[in-house]
This record gives structure tokens, sequence and C-alpha cells, in this order.
């Protein structure tokens, strides 16, 4: 799972397995749904969002952003390994955030 979250960069996700759980931003409201295998969630640059494997069976996604999104990924592993944790991972990850222009956000 991730944190509500903002990114300056445009995310785009494919589900290759299972279902994923996204919470997105759009025009002001936040929506929360189910994408299953097969669908592509594009994230808008600045737009609040998070997502989560849904369901019993493992979720994969194929994620596309520019370069530096790679780097960020790998900071992000080497802040927190585990589970996610509603109050110790947001503060683990959240000087990755900062590096990299992103901004934990409240609900």
């Amino acid at each position: 799972a991730t944190a509500l979250h903002t990114d300056r960069w445009v995310e785009v996700f494919h589900v290759l397995e299972g279902a994923v759980e996204w919470t997105l931003e759009r025009d002001g409201k936040l929506e929360t749904w189910i994408a299953g295998k097969g669908e592509t969630v594009i994230v808008p640059a600045g737009a609040k969002h998070r997502f989560a494997g849904s369901g019993d069976e493992p979720s994969r996604l194929l994620t596309v952003g520019p370069a530096e999104f790679e780097a960020f990924f790998r900071a992000l592993a080497a802040a927190w390994t585990g589970p996610y944790d509603h109050e110790r991972t947001p503060q683990a990850v959240g000087p990755v955030f900062e590096r990299f222009g992103m901004r934990l956000c409240a609900a």
C-alpha cells in the first residue's frame, strides 16, 4: 500500500495481475475504485493518489514514468522494508518523498 501523496510527474500504471484499489483525486475530490487485470490508470502530475493490492491474490503493476522514477523506487525500498504500517511507514519514507519533490497528504 502507498500513502496518499502527490508527484511532480505523470504516472501510468497497468495492472498485469490481480486487482488494485486506487484512490485518485479528480476535479478536487478523492475517488476510490478497484482496477483489475488489463486496466490502466493514469495519474496526472500533482494529483493526490494512493494504491494497494486488493483481494486475496497477489497483484503486479507495470509502471511508466520519468527516468528519476526508478531512482525514487530504489530510495523508497532502502528506506522501508516490511508490511505497510499506517504510522511508521509514512515517517520512514517521508524524507524520500521530499527529496524527489513529492508530498505526503492527509486524506
